[in-house]
């Protein structure tokens, strides 16, 4: 069976080898915290910032109005961008669909083009890869080998050998959020929580990447021909039976909206400005077992 958990900012103790998220396998965590797209103000990187200690990205200009999306956990709040602190509007927020997704205006144009929302989902089981951004957790420097005994109704983990009957392997997570980019492959598909979702896996390659505290509301993004597109806001992770908190295990899978299925809604909620007044009386504007856990 499997728990949900949404990707939350949340406190834990503090690991004394420390790198910067979205988790990324391989290396020493330190990499992947700059722009990799190479497009100037059109890059996707310069989209995503930080809401409420998780994350959001900015849509572009509708119809006079400067809008951000993010996980409806997540909510309305300012957003940093790589080029500056932007104010959310207080009452503009709206969930779209009743799905864990969420826009709001901010008060002042952060001069970027209008983001490309996906209208087909990036294909399953397909070598064609997504980028993800977010906030996330750090990263323990070195990997971690967990012994599981997976006799027991809620399996038990330990980094000792005494005699388990499995194993597993990745990461620790640490103290503090940065933010981080790393790429995977769409390689399932589920609703939960009204939300229509896409996910990846977290795999022993170099550069795979998975969620963690303070990726909820962060992008993921797919290169469509020649333009990258939003194809999905992260909203959870799922995790093995007893897993440990705080660690990322190779077989993990991070579960993002899929964009596809609400690109028509969310411009349907993104109204005229004297429609957005007049509503909101606005002056200013492996493992078998799986369990999901709140987040990022």
């Amino acid at each position: 069976m499997r728990s949900r958990a949404f990707l939350l900012l949340t406190l834990f103790a503090t690991i004394t080898s420390v790198t910067r998220a979205i988790i990324v396998a391989g290396g020493d965590g330190t990499q992947n915290t700059t722009d990799p797209f190479g497009l100037g103000s059109s890059s996707p990187w310069n989209y995503v910032g930080t809401v409420n200690g998780d994350s959001g990205v900015y849509l572009g200009d509708y119809n006079g109005g400067y809008w951000v999306i993010t996980a409806n956990h997540v909510g309305l709040g300012n957003i940093t961008l790589p080029n500056g602190d932007y104010t959310a509007i207080s009452g503009s927020g709206m969930q779209i669909g009743g799905a864990d997704l969420f826009v709001y205006q901010i008060s002042s144009n952060p001069g970027l083009p209008n983001l490309t929302l996906a209208a087909t989902a990036p294909q399953t089981n397909s070598t064609a890869s997504v980028t993800m951004i977010g906030n996330g957790a750090n990263r323990a420097v070195t990997g971690t080998t967990w012994y599981v005994d997976t006799t027991q109704t809620t399996w038990a983990w330990s980094t000792t050998y005494t005699g388990q009957n499995s194993f597993a392997q990745g990461y620790s997570w640490a103290s503090g959020n940065t933010m981080r980019w790393g790429t995977n492959v769409i390689d399932g598909t589920s609703n939960y929580n009204n939300t229509s979702l896409l996910s990846t896996t977290f795999n022993n390659v170099t550069g795979s990447a998975e969620g963690a505290t303070g990726d909820s509301g962060g992008g993921v993004f797919y290169l469509n021909g020649s333009t990258w597109e939003l194809a999905g806001i992260m909203d959870y992770i799922g995790t093995f039976n007893g897993q440990l908190g705080s660690t990322a295990v190779f077989g993990n899978l991070t579960e993002f909206a899929n964009i596809a299925a609400y690109d028509a809604a969310i411009l349907t909620a993104i109204p005229e400005p004297a429609d957005f007044a007049t509503l909101f009386g606005v002056a200013a504007i492996g493992f078998a077992f799986w369990r999901r856990r709140r987040r990022a």
